[in-house]
């Protein structure tokens, strides 16, 4: 290929470029970020990771929002008023795919978790990044963080005693993941998807383990999940109302109380092993 044809090329691919970060074409291709699809969310990442070279693409992928919250922020704002620059729904997104590939890695690896809390040579352990997410102010980040650190559990559950780094972060972040459930369950704020999807981390974390299931009472959260399902129960049915309310809330139902099924009847530890109604 000669200098001329070359540099012809160079031209076109930074034209296909441009035309990638067009707002129209971000709008068709970001929001994969959050499909639960994973080999189209790894594209997405991938592509984006090997086409973003130059300031200007970064600025407008960093800033770049969703149409619908586009929208929003729109009829929030007065004439002359100015949207804030920042990091924004892309990043956190991005944070969300990462910890999603991470939580599925984790899945019964306990070599994989064995790496993660492993510190290198500057004394830094990559599941400390995943906690310090765990404990953030995002709940969507949160989740997907809860979930990771329930996998890296789990799979340390498998490992021998003598894995000692695994052995050492695991009551933190068991802690960790109670705390930050309990206080999605108890906050009728927060989506109901995203509750939903708690009560399935908690559920998962307790699964077969009977000190896992004491700490999840000893902290309360079974008082909080009896709670959330009376509050999400309507007293009576009625007719026609049911269906749209049971369309939102009965997933998280059926999550609630496989969550208090699996801490209050498996559980060694519960109250309900020391009643003996026949004796």
């Amino acid at each position: 290929m000669s200098d001329d044809e070359e540099r012809v090329v160079r031209e076109e691919v930074g034209y296909a470029l441009d035309e990638l970060f067009r707002i129209d074409i971000l709008d068709t291709l970001l929001p994969h970020l959050n499909t639960p699809n994973t080999q189209l969310r790894t594209h997405t990442l991938n592509l984006f990771a090997s086409c973003t070279r130059s300031t200007t693409q970064r600025a407008v992928l960093t800033t770049w929002t969703p149409p619908s919250e586009r929208a929003k922020e729109v009829r929030a704002r007065r004439g002359w008023e100015v949207a804030p620059l920042g990091p924004g729904w892309v990043v956190r997104e991005l944070i969300k795919s990462a910890l999603s590939l991470l939580a599925a890695l984790c899945r019964d690896s306990p070599g994989i978790v064995g790496a993660l809390v492993k510190p290198d040579r500057e004394g830094y352990v990559p599941l400390d990044s995943v906690l310090g997410y765990a404990k953030g102010r995002r709940v969507g980040v949160q989740i997907g963080a809860c979930l990771c650190l329930t996998h890296a559990i789990r799979a340390s559950l498998t490992t021998p005693p003598t894995a000692a780094p695994i052995q050492a972060l695991e009551d933190t972040c068991v802690r960790t993941v109670i705390n930050v459930v309990e206080g999605l369950i108890k906050d009728d704020r927060v989506d109901v998807g995203l509750r939903t999807r708690g009560c399935y981390v908690l559920n998962y974390l307790a699964t077969d383990h009977p000190m896992i299931c004491r700490a999840v009472m000893e902290q309360g959260c079974v008082e909080s999940l009896a709670l959330l399902v009376k509050s999400i129960t309507p007293d009576e049915v009625v007719e026609g109302e049911e269906g749209k309310k049971g369309c939102r809330f009965w997933r998280m139902r059926v999550w609630v109380l496989l969550s208090c099924v699996r801490c209050v009847f498996v559980s060694p530890y519960s109250p309900l092993h020391s009643f003996t109604p026949y004796a």
